[in-house]
């Protein structure tokens, strides 16, 4: 799970999270294309079941009805629906100094495998902080900004949970853009 850094000019920087290397286009089309027929797939066998419970189906389609139970025709609209491969999740964030920082989290969100983003404006932004939660036994590292006026800290790549050491080249590189060096 490496993590990628961009810097498209000395105020700007972009770093992205992903839970697998990045795809190239025709991977990521042909992930899309089989993503999209099994899905389909999937839709149209438990619409079939569903026909043949309710006893809808047409005669010319009678010899589906002895096949098999309607519960394996639901069993296997199941398997079809969970076994598209799956994208890689992504999350990123983008620092513009003097303007804000900008979360995206994008992946696995079927049908338009949409992503989610959020600009927090620089005068909103408290500070970056890297904080821990105990989970279990397990201690987790997270980064977030304090963003004022809101009750809750904006956590950056929470659905990936990197490794301290990637949380802390991030608040860094953060720190440096957006104006607050002084570590506190």
């Amino acid at each position: 799970m490496p993590l990628r850094t961009r810097r498209p000019s000395p105020c700007t920087v972009e770093f992205t999270y992903s839970d697998k290397p990045p795809l190239s286009p025709l991977q990521n089309r042909t992930y899309t294309f089989l993503n999209l027929i099994l899905r389909s797939l999937a839709i149209g066998v438990a619409v079939l079941g569903v026909l043949l419970k309710l006893g809808r189906v047409p005669d010319e389609m009678g010899w589906v009805r002895g096949l098999v139970p309607v519960w394996v025709w639901v069993l296997g609209a199941g398997v079809l629906w969970s076994l598209p491969p799956s994208l890689p999740q992504e999350e990123s964030l983008l620092a513009l100094r003097s303007l804000g920082l900008q979360t995206t989290s994008s992946g696995r969100t079927f049908p338009l495998f949409s992503s989610a983003s959020r600009f927090i404006p620089i005068s909103a932004i408290k500070d970056v902080i890297i904080h821990e939660a105990i989970i279990g036994l397990e201690v987790r590292y997270y980064l977030a900004v304090v963003v004022e006026g809101e009750d809750v800290l904006e956590v950056v790549f929470g659905g990936l949970v990197p490794r301290r050491g990637v949380l802390e080249e991030v608040w860094r590189g953060v720190r440096e853009v957006i104006g607050k060096e002084d570590g506190g």
